[in-house]
């Protein structure tokens, strides 16, 4: 009985995607019969931004009230 080795190979569709199928098959490579070959596309997107609802919503802002902010220089830290 033959033995067989399987591999996934991953090509580019691109103007060199017939002389890489050509060169794999010169190595004795074969598609499986009865599979289709499929394209593998990597996608990215943008993280919808996360809106804060119920009862955190009011912890999750940060202001600062600019009125209320003093410098107080030369302070003594000792009591």
């Amino acid at each position: 009985m033959a033995e067989y080795e399987f591999i996934t190979k991953t090509l580019p569709i691109d103007a060199n995607l017939q002389a890489e199928c050509q060169k794999l098959e010169a190595e004795g490579w074969k598609v499986m019969p009865g599979t289709t070959p499929v394209a593998i596309y990597n996608l990215h997107r943008e993280k919808p931004a996360v809106k804060p609802s119920g009862p955190m919503e009011g912890l999750l802002k940060l202001s600062i009230d600019d009125s209320k902010v003093h410098i107080i220089r030369g302070s003594d830290t000792k009591n």
